[in-house]
């Protein structure tokens, strides 16, 4: 067994425990050392924990004897001051994680959602088009089938035309087609591409 004497230890990181136990300057310039220690540092995360340890034992010693000496009293203070800094720290740290984490999560769920939505929404106006296509599409195979009833076999200016009346409220369409004879009908579109 043998005997440290702290105030001949090495000022290493290694001795730094040791050293905030013995007295005087050699305890001060312990926790100096402590305090400029990185807030990543491993040693200072380790070291911080013994010092909480040693504040409450502090602490509780304060409590049960009066006369404390005043560099006792100091100690407590000063590593009190310090753990609840390095303790601040930590919680902050928390909760800058903790906001990073939520801001990610509502990232995420916003994107989910308006990549949701915009599929909706596409898949509605895909089939709206379609619906829209499908309903031109029959439009002109009725205009093509009436155009054949009535008058045979569809040329070229007929075909013309067929896209022109599809284009009319159907109303319209039906009447035109019924009553107006070929020469009409390639009359009336023929003015109206002239004029447009």
């Amino acid at each position: 067994m043998g005997v440290i004497v702290i105030h001949k230890l090495a000022k290493t990181r290694e001795t730094l425990w040791l050293r905030l136990l013995g007295k005087g300057r050699v305890q001060a310039q312990a926790i100096q050392e402590l305090e400029t220690l990185p807030e990543e540092n491993r040693c200072r995360e380790s070291v911080i924990k013994l010092v909480r340890e040693l504040v409450a034992l502090l602490t509780k010693r304060q409590n049960q004897e009066e006369n404390l000496d005043p560099e006792d009293k100091e100690l407590i203070v000063t590593l009190t001051q310090m753990y609840e800094e390095a303790m601040a720290d930590v919680r902050e740290e928390i909760r800058q994680q903790a906001k990073e984490e939520f801001l990610q999560q509502g990232i995420q769920q916003g994107l989910q959602q308006g990549l949701q939505q915009g599929i909706q929404q596409g898949l509605q106006q895909g089939l709206q088009q379609g619906k829209e296509e499908e309903k031109k599409q029959a439009t002109l195979r009725w205009i093509n089938n009436l155009l054949r009833v009535r008058f045979g076999e569809i040329n070229k200016e007929l075909t013309a035309i067929v896209e022109k009346l599809a284009s009319l409220p159907p109303e319209e369409i039906a009447p035109l087609l019924l009553q107006c004879s070929r020469s009409e009908l390639l009359a009336r579109f023929q003015i109206e591409e002239e004029e447009g």
